[in-house]
């Protein structure tokens, strides 16, 4: 793998156009969007575009940088300069597609097998029991949460009684979703 070409440093190009004022306002008003045909284009790939207008490589990279408005995070590379990062809307729509159908389509449930569907559902239940009881920090396996939801044995620990708990309270939302919030509706 080779490393990429470092681009050059933002504070170098904007001491040169300090001398021109208004180069640099061409500069700022000649970029449109922060970024190439719709994505983010590092220098290495950039400096074999054309540039847009009478801007130079250098000036078009400046004019990308102003505009993408990066955040400092609070990481370092080896010369001491801080990490910055920026969200691109195509990110954004990457991740918003991913969050929309990351865990597979559910209209498509509708259409199958009603024990296909259920036997989907309660996979997914306990996975989700498994993942959020992980995340709070119990330890187990998914082989003992299966077992656990399943019925198949009793918790040994706190741990595994927040994955049985975690499971048996997705199944009842699941069973009572349709019902009206009200004060009477409660767990059993």
């Amino acid at each position: 793998m080779r490393i990429p070409k470092a681009p050059p440093k933002p504070t170098d190009i904007l001491k040169a156009l300090a001398a021109d004022p208004d180069r640099f306002l061409a500069v700022s008003k000649t970029i449109t969007s922060p970024y190439v045909s719709g994505k983010y284009l590092h220098w290495d790939k950039l400096v074999h575009r054309t540039p847009p207008g009478d801007l130079n490589h250098q000036e078009w990279w400046l004019g990308l940088k102003l505009k993408r408005d990066g955040q400092e995070i609070p990481l370092r590379d080896k010369g001491g300069e801080p990490f910055l990062f920026t969200l691109a809307g195509t990110l954004q729509k990457s991740l918003r597609d991913i969050d929309l159908n990351g865990g597979g389509p559910p209209h498509a449930l509708g259409r199958v097998n009603k024990d296909v569907r259920d036997r989907y559902l309660v996979r997914s239940l306990i996975e989700e029991a498994f993942t959020s009881s992980q995340l709070e920090g119990a330890a187990s396996t998914r082989v003992i949460a299966k077992e656990l939801a399943r019925g198949k044995r009793q918790p040994r620990d706190r741990g595994e009684r927040m994955i049985l708990n975690n499971y048996q309270t997705m199944r009842h939302i699941l069973e009572i979703k349709s019902e009206p919030l009200s004060k009477k509706l409660h767990f059993q």
